[in-house]
C-alpha cells in the first residue's frame, strides 16, 4: 500500500493506492475519504496522457522526435550559447513546482544566463487575487480552510465552477447548503454550480469589476 495526492484539481484529494486501486484517505482533511470521477480514474488513464519520454523538434512545423536528458540539456546550452541577446530567452516556470526548484531556476535565467524574462504560470493566473489578498489582509495568503464552509452562512463564488472543477469542494458546500448555507455564483456562464445556487447574477463578460465596486459602495 502507498499514498498519493490527486494531480487534477487544487482540492489536494489523498489517496490509498491498493491492488491497483484508489481509496480516499479518510482522516486527510482535504478530501476526508471522498473522491470524484476524475481522481478515481487516474490508474486507467494516467499511462494514456503522460509523456514518457524526451522528445524534441527544430521547429513547431515538425513532429516530435524521441530524445534522451543528455542530448536534450546540450541542445538547450547550444541554442543558448547562440544566442547573443539575453533578452531573447524566455522561462517560463510551472506553477507545480517547490520554492526551492523556483530559486533555483530564477538563478539560471537572471543570475547567468542574463535575462529578465522568467516567470511562473502561478503568478500570472493568481496575480489579480494576489493583489487582492495584500489589500484586504496585509499578505499574499488564503485566511480561510475548507471546513470553514460549515461555519458560514453566505459563499459567493465569482467565475468558480466548483461542480466541474472541484467536485469534492463542491459536495461540501452542498451539505453545508442543506444546513442553511446560502449559496450566491456570480458567472456569465450558466454552469452546474450556477444551477445549485440559491442566487445566480449572470453579469455581462466585462463587468466584474463594474459589480464589485458597486457592492462595495453600498
Amino acid at each position: 500500500m502507498s499514498q498519493t495526492v490527486c494531480a487534477y484539481c487544487g482540492v489536494g484529494c489523498k489517496f490509498e493506492y491498493i491492488n491497483d486501486k484508489l481509496k480516499g484517505v479518510k482522516d486527510y482533511p482535504s478530501n476526508q475519504g471522498m473522491s470524484c470521477a476524475k481522481g478515481m480514474s487516474q490508474p486507467q488513464t494516467i499511462h494514456t496522457n503522460r509523456l514518457l519520454e524526451v522528445q524534441y523538434r527544430d521547429s513547431i512545423h515538425e513532429i516530435f522526435r524521441p530524445s534522451t536528458y543528455k542530448d536534450s540539456f546540450q541542445y538547450i546550452a547550444e541554442k543558448i550559447k547562440q544566442t547573443t541577446n539575453p533578452d531573447r530567452i524566455g522561462f517560463y516556470l510551472s506553477g507545480q513546482m517547490l520554492n526551492e526548484d523556483y530559486y533555483v531556476a530564477n538563478k539560471l535565467a537572471k543570475g547567468f544566463v542574463g535575462t529578465a524574462n522568467c516567470d511562473t504560470n502561478s503568478r500570472i493566473y493568481i496575480a489579480s487575487a494576489v493583489v487582492c489578498y495584500k489589500k484586504s489582509f496585509g499578505m499574499d495568503y488564503v485566511p480561510v480552510r475548507m471546513e470553514e464552509i460549515e461555519h458560514c452562512n453566505l459563499m459567493i463564488l465569482i467565475g468558480a465552477n466548483t461542480a466541474e472543477a472541484h467536485v469534492v469542494l463542491h459536495n461540501k458546500i452542498k451539505k453545508a447548503q442543506k444546513k442553511g448555507l446560502k449559496v450566491v455564483v456570480i458567472d456569465p456562464r450558466f454552469t452546474l454550480t450556477a444551477k445549485s445556487a440559491d442566487l445566480y447574477i449572470p453579469l455581462k463578460v466585462g463587468t466584474d469589476i463594474d459589480l464589485l465596486n458597486l457592492l462595495a459602495i453600498i
